[in-house]
């Protein structure tokens, strides 16, 4: 994990018998190694962030016992790795749904950030921020990753970065839309018209739409009235 300390451990030994190297002053590139037993050394390497770095060269300032002081890496080489998790996140199969139902079809993995370097697949458990995928109430819920468990093989908890995915529960509205009252029988009756003439604007009114400029400029029943009936004389009757 990018927040551990990794450890490294170097063997030397003379290549002329393999006899250990116990004595002397090495470096693993600018790392200093501390001699532990039989010719092992060893060091250790805290970045604190997100890093991949290569060691293959361990030097010396000083000669042995024997007066030696040129190391041959006979090949070694080792790549180390202070991995982060990159989660990704697919689904539902529905992204709006009813109150009540089901947000099927979230899949959540996550892959190492230095996957294509080392070839290695996250195998550890990972945890979402929402665990909940039916609503009962209107509304919308995100899911992404929210942290791993650490049980995979290199022990890594830090994620770098989550995919972030969604679903919106909403109920249908069954309530009729209000009904909206004619103004014009009201106006009709304020003017003095018979029960009959009110009847009868009621009538034109729904029959015939008129523009909002032309009811702007009517200022009484009576008007809009005479101007409907001027209309109608230019119209075929429909009952006929």
């Amino acid at each position: 994990d990018s927040s551990k300390t990794g450890y490294l451990n170097v063997s030397l030994c003379y290549a002329y018998d393999g006899a250990p190297v116990v004595a002397g002053s090495f470096w693993l590139e600018d790392l200093l190694l501390t001699p532990l037993e039989g010719g092992n050394w060893t060091t250790s390497f805290t970045p604190g962030h997100l890093m991949s770095r290569a060691f293959d060269t361990v030097t010396t300032n000083t000669s042995d016992l024997h007066g030696i002081g040129v190391v041959d890496m006979n090949g070694a080489h080792l790549t180390m790795y202070w991995e982060e998790l990159v989660c990704h996140i697919e689904g539902p199969l529905f992204t709006t749904v009813e109150v009540g139902t089901n947000a099927t079809g979230i899949t959540y993995w996550a892959e190492y950030y230095f996957r294509s370097d080392h070839g290695q697949v996250y195998t550890g458990t990972l945890h979402l921020n929402d665990t909940t995928f039916i609503y009962d109430s209107p509304g919308i819920h995100a899911y992404e990753v929210a942290y791993a468990d650490g049980d995979d093989e290199w022990g890594v908890t830090t994620i770098r970065s989550s995919d972030v995915t969604y679903c919106i529960w909403e109920s249908r509205d069954t309530s009729e839309p209000p009904e909206t009252s004619d103004p014009w029988p009201l106006y009709a009756a304020m003017a003095g018209v018979t029960a009959g003439a009110i009847v009868m604007v009621a009538w034109v009114a729904r029959r015939t739409r008129v523009p909002a400029a032309q009811e702007e400029n009517l200022d009484t029943a009576l008007d809009y009235l005479d101007k409907i009936s001027a209309q109608r004389k230019k119209e075929p009757d429909e009952n006929t």
